[in-house]
C-alpha cells in the first residue's frame, strides 16, 4: 500500500473513533482502537527479518531482494562464509533476472541449450542431482567461471575474494556487452599494497575491478586475495555491481535519445533544404517545357513516326548484374578468409582443420539473412537455429553482428569464451559460414559460423 494512501485510511479510522467515542460508544473498545492506531502509526522496522545482517549491509541487500535479483533462500546466516557453488548461483540468477527470465531452464532454453549440453558434465566433483548444478555449468557456459582445475569445481569450499572478483567483473560485462555497451577500463590503477598475494591469474580482474570500483579492497590499500566472502558482503557487492551496471545503460540511453534528436534536426534541416531544391529544380523543368513549347511551334513533327528513344534499362540491368556479382566475389573472399582463420587457431591447438560443408552452405547465408531482424540463435519462426541443417551428429552456431571484415569478426568471436569453444571444438569436422551485409540496419554486417561432425 503506498505510505499518502495508508496514513490516510489510518486518520481516517481515528476520526470514526473519535466520533463513535463522543456519541458515547463503548469507552473499552474505542481506547483499543486508538492504541492500535498509535502503533501503526509507529515506525517500523523493514529489516526485521535481517537481524543476523550487519548495519552496513542491510540497506543492499533489501533492495536487491526488492528487485529480485538474490536468491531468497541464500538470504540467511548472513555472516558465514559463501562457498562457491552458492556464489556462483548468486551470480548466475542475477544474470537470468536482468534477461527477463524466471528460472534457469527459461535461460538455457532460450540460447544455450547446445552449449549447456556440451558443457554437462564437465565438473567430476559436482554432483548432477545438486539444486546448484545448472547455474555451475551455466556460469561456465558464460564465461564467468572456469572451475579449480580442468574438471573439478571444488562447489562446497569457501570463495575467495580474488576469484569472487573475476565472476562479478564478467558479470558485469557480460550484461552490458548483451545490450552492446562497451567497458572502457583505466590502465593505470594503482596497485594494491599486497599485490604480491594475488595469483598471476587474478591480476587482470582484481584490478579491472577495482578500476569499475565493483571491488575496491578491505582498508590500508589491501584486497587481501585468499581472504573468504561472507555472505552479506557478496550480496552487497552483486547489487551494487548491478546498480552500476543500471545507471551505465541509463547514461547510454540519454545519450542516444540525445543523437537521436541532434539526427532529427540534422534531418529536419536537411529536409527542408531538400524540399527547396525540388522547387527551384521543378521552377527550371517548368521554363524549360515552356522553351520546348514554343520551338515545337515552329517546327512540323511527324506524329506517326516519332523519332524513338534510346532504351536505358538494358544499361541499367548490366549494372545491377555487375553490382551482385561483385558483391557475391566479396562474400565468397571473406568465407574463405574466415575458414583460413578458423583452422589457424585450431592448429595452434592441435585441432584438425575443418573441412568445407557445401550442403548446408545455402542454410548458412539464410541463417545471416535472418539474423539481421532477430539476433538469435532462435530462429523467427521460432524453432533452433539447427532446424535448417542436414547430414550431422553433433552442430554449433557462432553468430555475430558489426565487425567489417574476417579479421575484426574473428577477433570478436576468440574473445568470448563460447564462440571460442565452437571454434576449437575437436569434436567437429565441417563449417559452412553465412554473411549478410544490410545497409539500413542496425549493425551493417551480419555473420554466422555452422559447425558440424558429418555422420
Amino acid at each position: 500500500m503506498p505510505k499518502n494512501t495508508k496514513h490516510a485510511k489510518i486518520t481516517l479510522c481515528f476520526i470514526i473513533c473519535v466520533c463513535n467515542f463522543r456519541k458515547g460508544g463503548n469507552m473499552k473498545k474505542n481506547i483499543i482502537k486508538i492504541i492500535l492506531i498509535v502503533a501503526m502509526l509507529l515506525p517500523m522496522n523493514v529489516y526485521a527479518d535481517l537481524q543476523d545482517a550487519s548495519d552496513w549491509s542491510k540497506q543492499d541487500i533489501n533492495k536487491g531482494r526488492e528487485l529480485g535479483i538474490l536468491v531468497n533462500d541464500l538470504v540467511n546466516n548472513l555472516k558465514v562464509n559463501i562457498t562457491r557453488d552458492d556464489f556462483c548461483k548468486s551470480v548466475v540468477y542475477l544474470y537470468v533476472k536482468e534477461n527477463g527470465k524466471q528460472t534457469i531452464d527459461d535461460l538455457i532454453n532460450s540460447n544455450y541449450q547446445n552449449e549447456f549440453n556440451f558443457a554437462y558434465g564437465k565438473f567430476i566433483d559436482v554432483d548432477k542431482s545438486d539444486m546448484n548444478y545448472k547455474y555451475i555449468v551455466m556460469a561456465n557456459v558464460l564465461g564467468f567461471v572456469n572451475g579449480t582445475s580442468d574438471n573439478t569445481f571444488s562447489p562446497k569450499a569457501s570463495i575467495t575474494r580474488e576469484q569472487a572478483a573475476k565472476m562479478i567483473l564478467n558479470l558485469y560485462v557480460r550484461l552490458l556487452k548483451d545490450k552492446n555497451i562497451d567497458v572502457n577500463y583505466n590502465e593505470n590503477v594503482d596497485k594494491f599494497a599486497d599485490d604480491n598475494a594475488i595469483s598471476n591469474w587474478a591480476k587482470e580482474y582484481v584490478y579491472k575491478a577495482r578500476s569499475l570500483k565493483l571491488m575496491t579492497g578491505v582498508g590500508n590499500n589491501n584486497f587481501s586475495p585468499k581472504g573468504i566472502y561472507t555472505k552479506e558482503q557478496a550480496f552487497v557487492t552483486l547489487v551494487r555491481a548491478d546498480d552500476k551496471m543500471r545507471l551505465r545503460v541509463e547514461k547510454d540511453s540519454s545519450k542516444d535519445k540525445d543523437e537521436k534528436k541532434d539526427k532529427e534536426v540534422k534531418k529536419e534541416n536537411n529536409d527542408k533544404k531538400d524540399k527547396e531544391a525540388k522547387k527551384d529544380k521543378v521552377k527550371k523543368k517548368d521554363n524549360e517545357v515552356k522553351k520546348d513549347k514554343d520551338k515545337k511551334k515552329d517546327k512540323e513533327v511527324n506524329k506517326d513516326n516519332p523519332p524513338k528513344k534510346p532504351s536505358e534499362n538494358k544499361h541499367k540491368d548490366k549494372k545491377k548484374v555487375d553490382k551482385n556479382k561483385q558483391k557475391e566475389q566479396l562474400y565468397n573472399q571473406y568465407k574463405s578468409e574466415i575458414v583460413r582463420l578458423v583452422n589457424e587457431e585450431r592448429k595452434k591447438v592441435g585441432a584438425k582443420p575443418l573441412q568445407l560443408w557445401p550442403e548446408n552452405d545455402a542454410y548458412a547465408a539464410k541463417r545471416a539473412d535472418e539474423i539481421v531482424s532477430k539476433f538469435s540463435h532462435t530462429r523467427p519462426n521460432g524453432s533452433s537455429c539447427f532446424s535448417g541443417l542436414t547430414n550431422y551428429k553433433a552442430a554449433g552456431e557462432n553468430i555475430a553482428a558489426g565487425a567489417n571484415n574476417p579479421q575484426k569478426v574473428m577477433k570478436q568471436w576468440m574473445n568470448s569464451p563460447g564462440h571460442k569453444k565452437n571454434i576449437l571444438n575437436p569434436t567437429f569436422d565441417s563449417i559452412s559460414v553465412g554473411i549478410k551485409f544490410s545497409q539500413n540496419s542496425k549493425y551493417g554486417w551480419y555473420w554466422v559460423q555452422l559447425f558440424g561432425k558429418v555422420k
